[in-house]
């Protein structure tokens, strides 16, 4: 354990006297130095990095913010500056319990932690907006691929009405055009603005059914 920390030490130090100071203390105390001297103060090195590639990368640079991250903890580790977050590291509850309290501060005064105040009022407004915003996103997908299968449906229904009695394939189209049917009949929360267009197609189809002497299976 002693070698490893010596090992950990020699890279993360990259001789800056402080730091090397600071891993001495735990020569004889190896397992709180893994934590003390390594875990914590990495921990919050992984956080700082996070942070920094998080604001010039995204989704779609997902590459390029790895890099940033590599990047930027390497020059944390040749500028001589893990003695920084080695200290911090050091301090780590006091430092998670400054960030909490940051952290109910903004939710405070942005109204997401409470229903109080105007800041809540406008915290829920925001988020009310953004909601709206995925629902209507969400809505029109629904509603376009909603309008794609009743074209699809009615291109059948039309395909059935043309196709000659008794032909070869026409039960499986009569098979396909049933079973869109009944899933747009059974799920009104998704078809009901067009269930009025669902039921029409329906009769049609039945008539159609009755002229070509198909048996419809329910």
């Amino acid at each position: 354990m002693a070698d490893v920390l010596t090992m950990l030490q020699q890279f993360l130090c990259y001789g800056n006297q402080a730091c090397t100071q600071e891993f001495q203390q735990y020569a004889y105390k190896p397992m709180e130095g893994i934590f003390y001297a390594v875990f914590f103060p990495i921990v919050f090195i992984l956080l700082f990095v996070y942070i920094v590639s998080g604001a010039v990368g995204t989704l779609r640079a997902r590459g390029f913010r790895i890099i940033i991250a590599v990047a930027v903890f390497a020059f944390i580790i040749l500028q001589g500056w893990y003695h920084f977050f080695l200290l911090l590291g050091r301090l780590w509850l006091y430092v998670i319990i400054f960030l909490g309290f940051i952290w109910v501060l903004i939710h405070t005064f942005t109204g997401r932690g409470g229903d109080n105040g105007g800041g809540g009022a406008k915290g829920r407004t925001g988020d009310s907006g953004i909601f709206s915003a995925l629902t209507k996103a969400a809505k029109d997908e629904v509603l376009g691929v909603v309008k794609v299968q009743l074209q699809t449906l009615e291109a059948d229904i039309a395909t059935l009405r043309n196709t000659p009695k008794g032909s070869h394939g026409i039960n499986d189209i009569s098979a396909r055009i049933n079973g869109m049917l009944l899933e747009m009949q059974g799920n009104p929360q998704k078809y009901g603005l067009h269930m009025g267009k669902v039921n029409e197609m329906r009769k049609a189809y039945m008539e159609i059914c009755r002229e070509k002497g198909i048996k419809i299976d329910k």
